[in-house]
């Protein structure tokens, strides 16, 4: 594509990623089943639990709409004071892949190695596998985030194995 986009991520970017992450996987899913599980549970035995019962329901029911996005936040706010994200890195979308450069380090991803792209409204998403990832905010792409969700995909499916 020949342009080259800044990217650097914030504490909201980090997190946004990671809740969706989270919540999207099948662990997440159950995590938020249990949670109305616990509500229930806690609002039709309120009468007749004991009040050890009741905190352990509390705890339950308040897992996945509080205590997790905590979680994720504390940790997102940690991972982008990590020495790599603190500096912006430059992305550029070329034939042979995805060129990633700081400072004078330089990594290309082959579009073999990415694995899924999904665009969202705050963020395009690169999966290189199910656990890592590549945040692109979309206030970075300098308008241009339509274009490249579109080049991405495109070369990843030519580069399907």
């Amino acid at each position: 594509m020949g342009k080259r986009y800044e990217i650097q991520l914030t504490r909201g970017d980090m997190f946004r990623f990671q809740l969706r992450h989270t919540y999207t996987s099948i662990a997440g899913i159950v995590t938020v089943l249990l949670s109305l599980v616990g509500v229930y549970m806690l609002v039709s035995k309120w009468n007749v639990a004991t009040d050890t019962y009741k905190i352990a329901l509390l705890f339950v029911a308040l897992y996945a709409p509080v205590v997790e996005p905590v979680r994720l936040f504390l940790r997102a706010a940690q991972q982008v004071k990590s020495p790599t994200l603190a500096k912006a890195i430059g992305y550029e979308f070329e034939e042979e892949g995805v060129i990633l450069t700081q400072d004078t380090d330089r990594v290309v991803i082959p579009w073999e190695r990415v694995s899924k792209i999904i665009p969202t409204r705050s963020a395009i998403y690169m999966y290189l596998d199910k656990v890592r990832g590549y945040i692109l905010p979309v206030r970075n792409l300098q308008g241009d985030e339509q274009k490249i969700a579109d080049y991405m995909m495109r070369m990843r499916e030519a580069h399907k194995e």
